[in-house]
């Protein structure tokens, strides 16, 4: 759509990757919306491992969203899936507001956000008991 995702279209085209997104690689694009961008702060700067950090080569993954799935992105992030119990997909922070659209060389799904790829902190993981495991099986 027109105007909903220019600033990130011309964030990856300054950074040389119109070739790379228009190829024959089968990529899954979470583009975010220019309303996305236009949030952030006026100290953040929009760089190429940010861009890249939204786009995914498929053919490991496949083209759906699996709840619990982790995928690596092209900047080396990583992207946790989480389907919510009412069907919302979110990708990391980032909830997905357009599902699957299939485009000339892979599937673009829109973001809400601009996703986070900031590290995991661990004691916000739900704690798992630990299990004893026998030293020696009959």
């Amino acid at each position: 759509v027109d105007g909903e995702f220019d600033i990130f279209l011309t964030a990856a085209l300054s950074f040389g990757l119109d070739e790379y997104l228009s190829g024959n690689d089968t990529l899954i694009v979470f583009t975010p919306t220019d309303a996305a961008f236009n949030e952030i702060s006026a100290a953040s700067t929009i760089d190429e491992s940010l861009i890249l950090n939204h786009i995914v080569k498929s053919g490991t993954y496949g083209t759906e969203l699996l709840d619990g799935s982790e995928i690596q992105a092209l900047g080396g992030g990583i992207l946790y899936v989480k389907v919510l119990g009412d069907g919302t997909t979110m990708v990391n922070n980032a909830k997905i507001i357009t599902p699957g659209n299939h485009a000339s060389n892979g599937i673009l799904y829109v973001a809400e956000e601009i996703i986070d790829i900031s590290p995991i902190v661990p004691s916000l993981l739900p704690s798992v008991s630990p299990i004893s495991i026998p030293s020696s099986v009959p």
